[in-house]
């Protein structure tokens, strides 16, 4: 995003990427350069909030994935260890 002198005037243009190119897209003049600014600014400010957001999201995931993987291999020995067995699925006691 920046200021480019053309003549006279400034125009404001962002930078966007398509792909491999990056092309310049025309926002506005400098009349009204604050609001152009400030909606661009909000705009990235919310773009990063969902973005952290998102990150804080996989994190909790991860942890709870990480919490029920280690209480499935707490279960899994403490029935072992009382003599069940798994079979198609569910829990057995053993016989003898």
């Amino acid at each position: 995003m920046g200021w480019e002198k053309r003549g006279n005037r400034l125009y404001y243009y962002e930078k966007i990427r398509l792909g491999d190119q990056v092309v310049s897209r025309y926002v506005g003049t400098e009349e009204n350069a604050d609001l152009i600014n400030d909606a661009i600014l909000h705009r990235q400010m919310l773009k990063q909030q969902r973005r952290q957001e998102r990150l804080k999201s996989e994190q909790e995931l991860a942890a709870a994935r990480a919490i029920q993987e280690t209480t499935s291999a707490l279960l899994k020995a403490t029935m072992l260890a009382s003599g069940f067995r798994l079979h198609r699925g569910s829990w057995r006691k053993r016989n003898g």
